[in-house]
C-alpha cells in the first residue's frame, strides 16, 4: 500500500501543477486578448481558440506555447472585421506580453 502511496501522490501532484498552469495560460491570453480589443477600440463579436486541446503541436504554424484565437471584432463605426491573433512568444509563451495580429482580407 505504501509503494502505491509513493508513486501516486507525485503523479497527482505533477497532474495538479500542469493543470493549474494550463487554465493559467488560458486565462492569461484570453485576459491580453480582452485588453488588446479594448486598446484598440474594438468589440469582441465572436472569439474561438484556433489550437483547442487535443490538435496537437505546430497548429496554424505555431508550438503549443502559443494561444491563438481567431476572432470577429467590430469598430465604434460598426465595421466588422476578422483576424488570427497570436499571444505570447513562439518559446515561452504568454510568458511574454508578445501579440501579433494578422488581419484577414478586408471587413467580415
Amino acid at each position: 500500500m505504501e509503494q502505491i502511496a509513493l508513486i501516486l501522490v507525485p503523479f497527482v501532484l505533477v497532474l495538479s501543477v500542469g493543470l493549474y498552469l494550463l487554465r493559467w495560460q488560458y486565462r492569461t491570453a484570453e485576459a491580453r486578448l480582452l485588453s488588446w480589443a479594448e486598446r484598440s477600440e474594438l468589440t469582441v463579436i465572436e472569439q474561438h481558440r484556433a489550437n483547442p486541446l487535443g490538435t496537437g503541436p505546430m497548429t496554424r504554424s505555431t508550438n503549443n506555447k502559443q494561444v491563438i484565437y481567431r476572432v470577429v471584432v467590430a469598430s465604434r463605426s460598426g465595421e466588422r472585421r476578422s483576424a488570427i491573433v497570436r499571444i505570447g512568444s513562439p518559446t515561452v509563451g504568454v510568458l511574454s506580453e508578445e501579440m501579433a495580429v494578422e488581419w484577414q482580407d478586408g471587413p467580415t
